[in-house]
C-alpha cells in the first residue's frame, strides 16, 4: 500500500467513526521505525535489555487495533466511500504487523529461561551417575568455558548445591553450547521442551471442531509428518514433481527383485526435507498379499525413536 493518506481524510474518518485514527497511525509508526527492532534484539540476545516502552506501545496497539477495527465496523456504511479504503487497508496491514510482533519469540525461537530469553532450543538431559554440571556441561553441551558454564546451568534450573550430587537421574534443562544446539527451520514455536522440536500441524484429514480445524498436539504431528513423507510418490508434489518414491519400478515385481538401495536413497530424501528428524532407517519390506509394507524406525532430533509401518 503506497497510496499517501491526507489530514483531511483522517479528520473525517474521525468523524464518522469518533475515533483518533492519526494518534493510532503515529504510535504504529513509531513503533515500527524504533521499537519493532529493540523487541527483535532483545529476543535474538543482541541486547539482555528488557525493551520494557517497546512491549508497551505494542500492547497499547493492540488494544487500540481492536477498537478501531470495531469502529470501521460499525460505521461501514458511511466508509463505503473509496476515499477511506486507502485507511482501512493501512490499518489491516497494522494488524499483520502487531500481530507477528507480538509472537516474534516464536518466529525467532527464542525460549525463556532463568536469565532471560535464549534464542537457542532448550533440551533436557538425564544426569548419568557420577556426572556433575561440569561434566555435562563439557562432554554433553560442548562448552568450551565449562567451568564457568555450569554456574549458568545451576542457575537456569534453580539447582542449588544441596539438590544436585552424583547419583545421577537428576532431569535438567540445557542449552547447547557453540555449534552444538539445534536450529529447526521447520518449526516456529518457543522450544523450551523436547516436544515442541515436534512443532504442530493441522490434521491431515481437514476436520472441524468448535468452529475451528483440528490441531494435532507434538507427538501426532510428527507421527502425521513420518507418515506424509513415507507415503509420498514421485508426482504428488507439483511444486518437485521428482521428489518420493517411484512405485512404478516395483508394482507388479516380487520383493526379491526390489532395489532397496533405490527405495533408501528415495525415502532418506523425502526424510531430508524435515529438519525435524535426526535420522531414519529401515527396517523390514514384506509382502502381504497384493500389498507392500514397509516397516522404519525414524529418530527426532529430540532423541526420541518411533517405529512405523506404511503401506507402499
Amino acid at each position: 500500500m503506497n497510496e499517501i493518506l491526507s489530514l483531511d481524510k483522517l479528520d473525517d474518518f474521525e468523524r464518522l467513526t469518533s475515533y483518533d485514527v492519526k494518534k493510532y497511525f503515529f504510535e504504529y509508526v513509531t513503533f515500527v521505525d524504533v521499537d519493532y527492532a529493540n523487541i527483535v534484539n532483545y529476543y535474538t540476545e543482541r541486547s539482555s535489555v528488557n525493551p520494557t516502552k517497546a512491549f508497551n506501545r505494542l500492547k497499547w496497539l493492540i488494544k487500540e487495533n481492536k477498537k478501531v477495527i470495531d469502529a470501521i465496523i460499525l460505521n461501514s456504511s458511511s466508509l463505503d466511500n473509496y476515499d477511506y479504503w486507502p485507511i482501512v487497508e493501512y490499518i489491516e496491514e497494522s494488524t499483520h504487523t502487531l500481530e507477528t510482533a507480538q509472537n516474534a519469540s516464536k518466529w525467532l525461537r527464542s525460549s525463556i529461561t532463568g536469565e532471560g530469553y535464549k534464542n537457542q532450543i532448550i533440551g533436557e538431559y538425564l544426569t548419568r551417575e557420577g556426572e556433575d554440571l561440569e561434566t555435562v556441561e563439557r562432554n554433553v553441551l560442548k562448552s568450551n568455558n565449562w567451568q564457568n558454564d555450569w554456574v549458568n546451568t545451576a542457575l537456569e534450573n534453580a539447582l542449588a548445591e544441596e539438590d544436585y550430587d552424583l547419583q545421577g537421574g537428576h532431569l535438567i534443562k540445557t542449552i547447547f553450547k557453540n555449534n552444538a544446539s539445534i536450529f529447526l527451520e521447520s518449526v516456529i514455536d518457543n522450544i523450551n521442551t523436547p516436544e515442541k522440536t515436534y512443532g504442530k500441524d493441522i490434521d491431515l484429514r481437514i476436520s472441524i471442531e468448535n468452529d475451528d480445524l483440528v490441531v494435532l498436539d507434538y507427538k501426532d504431528t510428527i507421527l502425521q509428518s513420518a507418515k506424509i513423507l513415507t507415503d509420498l510418490k514421485k508426482g504428488d508434489d507439483p511444486f518437485y514433481p521428482e521428489r518420493g518414491v517411484n512405485v512404478k519400478a516395483f508394482l507388479g515385481g516380487s520383493i526379491a527383485a526390489l532395489s532397496y538401495p533405490v527405495l533408501f536413497r528415495e525415502l532418506a530424501a523425502n526424510f531430508a526435507t524435515d529438519d525435524s528428524f535426526k535420522s531414519f532407517e529401515i527396517s523390514d519390506v514384506k509382502g502381504e498379499q497384493d500389498g507392500v509394507y514397509l516397516e522404519f524406525k525414524v529418530e527426532t532430533k529430540a532423541g526420541e525413536v518411533f517405529n512405523q509401518t506404511s503401506r507402499l
